[in-house]
């Protein structure tokens, strides 16, 4: 798990955005990495850079921060506000302004995940 945990910290720290980052990072091919990753925690680099992202949004969101949406999708890397908006209702299963609104008892089970 030692691979794998410096790829999430790596993640975490927005240093590595895109698969490439990582290969620059630690000097191994993108296979490799991907291969790596799948071994170690059972997720593709890809699906593991979500479940990281929209953690980042999640925790932005409940910390109240008055950021625009659309601010919080550009600091975390969607391509647009859509994107972010589509990618956290499939995590979520509602919108983030939804979400906001809700805050549910079972909003807090998805802090902290990675």
């Amino acid at each position: 798990f030692h691979f794998a945990s410096a790829v999430i910290e790596c993640l975490k720290s927005s240093e590595c955005r895109r698969i490439m980052e990582l290969e620059n990072r630690f000097g191994l091919s993108v296979r490799s990495i991907q291969r790596k990753i799948k071994e170690d925690i059972g997720l593709s680099p890809s699906n593991l850079m979500r479940i990281i992202r929209f953690n980042k949004a999640y925790q932005k969101l409940q910390a109240g921060t008055p950021n625009k949406l659309q601010d919080i999708a550009f600091e975390l890397g969607y391509y647009d506000l859509s994107h972010f908006v589509n990618e956290f209702r499939e995590f979520a299963g509602k919108s983030p302004l939804k979400y906001q609104k809700s805050k549910g008892t079972y909003n807090d089970l998805f802090a902290g995940i990675l």
